[in-house]
């Protein structure tokens, strides 16, 4: 074999051994990878590709995107390969994957174009499965909020907690000094609670009180504040509320409880109604004197409303 015909097969060997070298690192690499022709046909993809999507090594071989996935599917992973093309720039994309049973996978794609040696313009890819990564993503961003309403909410009633409470009624007050408006709160105790208690058990009590925080959560404007201010008090800030409107409010209230159905037996609460006037002190205050007034309303007989400034029952039965 003369030294011509020898080089020639030293050639043709290295460049087996380096195709089999670019398929053997292909085929093992963690990633899809793969090589499209200018019009967008498949060229190559490597086993994990093949293995991924369930299908042969060559089952896509000349097939463009449209003839693989759905039409929307198709035309984003077609608009990226032209935007390579075209710019001859790598691009880093998000594209979706979906199977027979509509079950979506989101991929990193990054995607190149180089001319091989005749010339001719290929893109290659390769895709990076994000899915575990977005809903790990998507479990912590509902970790956090969860984390937030625990630490706003009360985890039975659903309404805010003692700390919010004390931060917007201080809030509330400090808004209607500033500009000489009007501000109320509505303290409710559930009557005879502790009887329910020991009578049918703690788990009715806590229905109750799942119950009254719908039931009052429903009432409430869009600028009103309830919160849950004790075992089975709850406090309700009413901005821009004078006397007569929050005593309403509160009368509406107690007449809901009474005709709403309740576990084992019916349901009734005592009311104190504060508004703010010249001898407020603070937002406390006027919690203070809806609780006395509340008190009250328990001691001439439970199941009314009572106003802390007359400390006379509000439109009583």
């Amino acid at each position: 074999m003369n030294d011509v015909a020898k080089s020639r097969e030293d050639l043709a060997l290295e460049l087996r051994l380096s195709e089999e070298r670019f398929r053997t690192f292909m085929d093992n690499a963690p990633f899809l990878a793969f090589i499209k022709d200018a019009e967008g046909r498949f060229l190559f993809y490597n086993r994990r590709m093949a293995e991924r999507f369930r299908i042969g090594r060559e089952d896509w071989l000349g097939k463009h995107d449209f003839e693989i996935w759905p039409e929307p599917i198709a035309r984003t992973m077609h608009q990226n390969d032209i935007d390579v093309m075209g710019s001859g720039q790598p691009v880093e994309r998000l594209e979706e994957t979906a199977d027979e049973f509509g079950n979506v996978t989101t991929w990193k794609v990054h995607k190149f174009a180089w001319e091989n040696e005749r010339g001719e313009m290929l893109l290659g890819g390769i895709g990076l499965d994000l899915s575990e990564e977005l809903s790990r993503e998507r479990a912590l961003a509902e970790a956090h909020i969860k984390l937030a309403k625990l630490a706003t909410l009360d985890g039975l009633t659903g309404l805010a907690n003692r700390r919010v409470l004390d931060e917007r009624v201080e809030h509330e007050f400090r808004i209607a000094r500033r500009h000489q408006g009007a501000l109320s709160v509505v303290l409710l105790d559930l009557d005879d609670f502790k009887r329910r208690n020991d009578v049918y058990g703690h788990d009715s009590g806590d229905d109750v009180l799942r119950l009254l925080g719908q039931l009052v959560t429903s009432t409430l404007r869009v600028t009103d504040l309830a919160a849950r201010y004790g075992g089975e008090e709850v406090v309700i800030v009413l901005p821009g509320a004078e006397c007569e409107g929050a005593c309403t409010f509160a009368e509406r209230l107690r007449l809901a409880l009474r005709a709403a159905e309740w576990p084992c037996e019916p349901v009734t609460a005592s009311f104190g109604v504060a508004t703010l006037d010249d001898r407020t002190t603070s937002g406390r205050s006027l919690i203070a004197l809806a609780d006395r007034a509340m008190y009250e309303a328990k001691r001439k007989g439970k199941d009314q409303v009572v106003n802390a400034a007359t400390l006379n029952p509000c439109n009583p039965d």
